[in-house]
């Protein structure tokens, strides 16, 4: 009797089994009608390729992840770039990722998913699945392909229209500034001897009311990536100005990435004139 039962439960339990193994149902999710805006209508579609390529690599549990935010989006949900905590990322990836998902989620924020929503879309779902290899970190090509997909949707997430674009207007030199460049290596925000020379320059100033410590990168690498490179150039100078004996409150610091570089160049761009923290002392 009690092998009777034991079969019953065994045979009860099968049609479950086989729906784990087959994974999501794709088809229902990509019938479903997008009840969401432009943007939710992207991810709609985007979470579902994402869904179908996981799940003919066999990688059920992603498939169903990403069929669930397929449908989600479908539902008129607004679910977000997956949080970095979710996923369990080792090594230097874990910070470019937590910089690209700050800067997917400020061209978001500011009009992103109205303006250019298929664009957004694109973004965000790339974003999800850079971070869905990245865990995995067993398919080099995977992840590049994921995070090189972002890299360009952000990029055309970020562009402003033609007719919006002005020219950047250049600063006016006051009279009396006195003006310092310290170069990088590529990729490095470690200040070199010469950097250090330019330090000792400054400090031997007679006066010195205000220095303004502008970070700058080149064109190489991620947008997001710059910024914060740029950020740490520029820290770095400042720090060795305060430790030479320039007081504290003097001192300010900005950083524009690979904006407003000192020679114009196209996209990943590696040019040592751009690779640098200027120095104007007022």
């Amino acid at each position: 009797m009690i092998r009777m039962k034991t079969l019953i439960a065994v045979l009860l339990t099968m049609p479950l089994l086989a729906a784990c193994a087959v994974g999501p149902d794709l088809t229902m999710t990509s019938r479903m009608a997008s009840k969401g805006d432009a943007f939710q209508q992207g991810l709609h579609r985007e979470y579902l390729a994402l869904a179908r390529a996981e799940a003919d690599e066999g990688d059920t549990e992603d498939a169903v992840y990403f069929n669930n935010r397929s449908m989600a989006a479908a539902k008129g949900k607004d679910t977000g770039p997956q949080a970095l905590k979710a996923r369990k990322i080792k090594g230097d990836a874990k910070w470019e990722l937590e910089a690209a998902r700050q800067a997917l989620r400020a061209a978001l924020g500011t009009g992103g998913m109205k303006n250019k929503p298929n664009t957004a879309a694109k973004a965000q779902a790339m974003f999800d699945c850079w971070m869905q290899e990245q865990e995995e970190n067993f398919q080099p090509k995977h992840i590049a392909a994921c995070r090189d997909a972002f890299d360009a949707a952000l990029k055309r997430l970020e562009e402003r229209p033609k007719m919006m674009a002005k020219p950047m207007k250049k600063k006016k030199k006051k009279k009396g500034d006195q003006k310092f460049v310290v170069y990088f290596d590529h990729n490095s925000a470690a200040l070199s001897p010469a950097g250090m020379k330019t330090v000792v320059d400054v400090r031997r100033l007679p006066s010195r009311k205000t220095v303004v410590v502008s970070g700058h990168t080149d064109t190489s690498g991620s947008r997001a990536y710059n910024e914060s490179l740029a950020e740490k150039r520029a820290n770095v100078v400042a720090g060795a100005l305060k430790a030479s004996g320039i007081k504290a409150y003097k001192i300010f610091v900005e950083a524009f990435g690979e904006d407003d570089p000192a020679m114009v160049t196209e996209d990943n761009v590696r040019e040592t004139l751009n690779r640098r923290v200027n120095v104007t002392v007022q």
